[in-house]
């Protein structure tokens, strides 16, 4: 899959003449479909948690309840249902916590436990920070397209970049955009397109376990005491 591939395919999904070059064109209706191929993979990026995009960030927490540098320059925004864990501790960092709640904890100069986090100005905060502690979460990163198939990067460079995205989704997506920027009838278009963005979200999810039988399943409770406690 490239650049070049995925705006041929949508131009002959949509009727049009099939160029031989696409970033590069002087064309008007290829530069176009080049223009919805940001449309198309930046709206992706808030569908779904895409497996190619996850990245687990650990840290070393400082002293400071911004922790400056963090998240990543290549943060795009948190996994959806993600937990900030203080590793150290083995204790479940709260959050995201509103405005409201951090103003809250911060003039009252609350306890420090349990912590609690939030970004401000895209700069992960934690309360009461603990120096030294190492924290860790996951985040979707920005970088939906591969640079030569190769850099992970959030523009277009060349016909040979790729993407972190099944390639008929960037065609069909690509294919249903431009006919509803014509203002013709893009209904089934996009239908098709919500069917298959279902179905790769769903094979990029991964199989779970199927129990058939009629006994429990016990499951960990989410927060469990990771010391020793002893009878007195």
């Amino acid at each position: 899959m490239s650049l070049l591939s995925v705006v041929q395919n949508a131009m002959t999904l949509v009727n049009l003449p099939v160029p031989s070059e696409a970033y590069a064109s002087t064309d008007q209706m290829v530069k176009q479909m080049v223009r919805l191929v940001y449309v198309v993979g930046r709206d992706l990026l808030d569908r779904h948690d895409w497996n190619a995009l996850l990245v687990t960030q650990t840290l070393t927490a400082t002293s400071s309840t911004a922790q400056t540098g963090y998240p990543a320059a290549a943060f795009h925004r948190m996994a959806n249902g993600t937990d900030v864990w203080n590793a150290t501790t083995k204790w479940p960092i709260h959050g995201p916590v509103n405005s409201e709640e951090w103003a809250d904890l911060i003039t009252r100069a609350s306890v420090g436990w349990p912590q609690y986090w939030r970004i401000i100005g895209g700069v992960l905060n934690i309360y009461v920070p603990s120096s030294g502690d190492s924290i860790r979460y996951e985040y979707v990163s920005k970088n939906w397209i591969l640079q030569g198939g190769t850099v992970a990067a959030s523009t277009l460079t060349g016909d040979t970049d790729t993407f972190n995205y099944p390639e008929n989704l960037m065609e069909l997506g690509l294919a249903w955009r431009w006919k509803q920027s014509k203002q013709l009838d893009y209904a089934e278009d996009l239908r098709t397109y919500e069917i298959a963005l279902l179905d790769a979200i769903r094979r990029d999810k991964g199989g779970r376990r199927v129990i058939t039988t009629s006994r429990a399943v016990i499951e960990r409770p989410y927060k469990t005491w990771p010391g020793t406690v002893t009878p007195v």
